[in-house]
Formats: structure tokens, C-alpha cells, sequence
């Protein structure tokens, strides 16, 4: 979110945007595995990318993410080995009707990948991708020059579902449309300036998927922010730590969860320099894999 940690000297470019690295794993007690500890660190890797228009309000942002981890990682003893990653991205059309109020329409798809091998398995290999689309409305407000205000909303529409096993030497692949699944994202947060190098903020959200009427899965997370911004480099760091709880119920069953916490490490670099008030603030992407993007 560039205009969050900006510098209060500001020019009034065509272009801008960021680059972002990141190191954040989930952390936590398994309930329904007798509080057996856990901890999954991940990886992210992303951009975005704005054009406006100084005349119109008119606006285009295009965004990139990646997020995954290695099963090597969350515990090398594992009996099965893997990766787990996403990636994909998403369009937004954006109007700026003010320096205090800047709205969008956006557009996206995430690809979820998993690869499993390992003694489990035998000598078998299986990978599984599954295709996410979401559409939606966000709104960036900065009702003072300090403070940065966010909000969006998005339906979560699964595409298709594919997967397929070898045994080193034939295939078996099947893919089909994941009808009858369903599901939403709302979130929101600030972001307060309290001087030229500090920031902090706060962030909220909840997602939900329905799966055919009898299985519901829903995250909610809050976290808090603080970040740093360099004097001589346009370079930010960021920290977060918030706390993440997964909810289960399916019909004839009942219902279970887990509760987690999160941390984040961030480091962001935005060449050049950006639009002053709203029109400068880039908007978030949410990731059930990394949170804020």
C-alpha cells in the first residue's frame, strides 16, 4: 500500500508502483491433533503496477503475487514430501473522485498448486491445481494527510479442478469444473502516518467457502502493523503479527476449529514517486496464504 508509508513530498506521476518480498509463517497448537504444535512459514513475492490519468480520475492497476512453501520446511520428518504454492493476480479499474477518495472494481485469479511424493505414496507422485476467480469493489478513503482508511469485498468463484498421478513412467489426469462452490471476502484496515519514517496500522478480515450446501470453511484474522520507511532509499520495512482462526462445519458432522498466530516480515521498494492523497495509495489483494498483499 504505497501511499501509506509515503513520504509527505509527493509529485504527480502517470505511473507508479511497488515491489515487495516477504517471510511469514502461521504458527500455532492442533486441536484436533491433541495441541500438536505447527508452524507453516511461506514465502511471498509480488508487484503492482498504476496508471492514471491526471484529467479524467480514470486509473489502471495490474497486480502479481506468489505465495508458497516447501512441506520440507513446516517439518523435514514428514513421511510425505511437497510443495504448496499460489499464484496469479488481478485487474482494477479505479476513479479518483478527490485526494481524500479513490474507488475500484477488480478483477483476479489465483492457481492453487499441491505436489505430494514421499513414502506415503510409494513410488507415486500426485499434483492437484485448482483455479480461483474473485470479483469485487474496494474503496481507499484519507479523511487527513496522515491517515489512510480501506475497505473491499469479493465473491470467490472456484474454476477448475485438476489433478493427476504418475508413477514416474504413465498419467492419469482428470480436470473438471468445481460446480456448486461458493464463497466471499470482506476485509478492511488504516494506516497512520505518525511522522515522516513511522507507520503503523491495523488490518481485519474474513473469507468463507461453501461446498455444496454441507461443508462450510471460513478464516478470520486481525493483525497490527509497523513499519519504517528510509530516508536515503525507496525502500520500506514492514512488521506484522496478528492472530488467524479456521472454522469447519459440515452437515451431520458438527463443527471444529483452529486458532493461530502470524508474523511477517516485509521489505518493499517503490521507484520514483507517487500521486499525492488517494490516487497514490495502491490497493491490497487478500491471499489465504499470506493475508495482505
Amino acid at each position: 500500500m504505497v501511499g501509506a508509508f509515503a513520504s509527505p513530498a509527493f509529485a504527480d506521476p502517470i505511473l507508479f508502483g511497488e515491489t515487495s518480498i516477504d517471510f511469514h509463517g502461521v504458527f500455532g497448537e492442533l486441536e484436533s491433533l491433541d495441541s500438536e504444535d505447527f508452524g507453516i512459514p511461506v514465502v511471498h513475492l509480488g508487484g503492482k503496477l498504476a496508471i492514471r490519468s491526471t484529467e479524467s480520475g480514470l486509473g489502471l492497476q495490474i497486480d502479481g503475487n506468489f505465495n508458497g512453501f516447501d512441506l520440507d520446511w513446516v517439518d523435514p520428518g514428514l513421511p510425505t514430501g511437497g510443495k504448496m504454492f499460489e499464484f496469479g493476480g488481478a485487474a482494477h479499474l479505479t476513479y479518483t473522485f478527490s485526494e481524500a477518495l479513490k474507488v475500484g472494481a477488480y478483477l483476479g485469479m489465483q492457481r492453487h498448486h499441491s505436489e505430494f511424493s514421499g513414502d506415503l505414496l510409494g513410488y507415486l507422485s500426485l499434483d492437484i491445481d485448482v483455479d480461483n476467480f474473485f470479483y469485487g469493489f474496494e474503496v481507499i478513503a484519507m479523511p487527513r494527510a496522515d491517515l489512510t482508511v480501506y475497505a473491499r469485498a469479493n465473491v470467490i468463484n472456484p474454476g477448475d479442478l485438476t489433478f493427476s498421478i504418475t508413477d514416474g513412467i504413465d498419467v492419469f489426469e482428470e480436470s473438471g469444473p468445481l460446480d456448486d462452490i461458493s464463497g466471499l471476502h470482506i476485509g478492511g484496515g488504516f494506516r497512520h502516518r505518525v511522522s515522516d519514517r513511522w507507520t503503523v496500522g491495523g488490518d481485519m478480515n474474513y473469507s468463507m467457502l461453501d461446498f455444496y450446501g454441507d461443508l462450510e470453511w471460513s478464516t478470520f484474522d486481525f493483525s497490527g502493523t509497523l513499519a519504517y520507511n528510509f530516508a536515503d532509499i525507496p525502500l520500506s520495512i514492514m512488521a506484522r503479527v496478528g492472530y488467524l482462526r479456521y472454522d469447519f462445519s459440515l452437515d451431520g458432522w458438527g463443527s471444529a476449529h483452529e486458532d493461530g498466530m502470524t508474523a511477517l516480515i516485509r521489505l518493499t521498494y517503490r521507484p520514483g514517486a507517487t500521486p499525492a492523497g488517494a490516487d497514490g495509495v495502491l490497493f491490497d489483494d487478500y491471499s489465504l496464504f499470506g493475508g495482505n498483499n
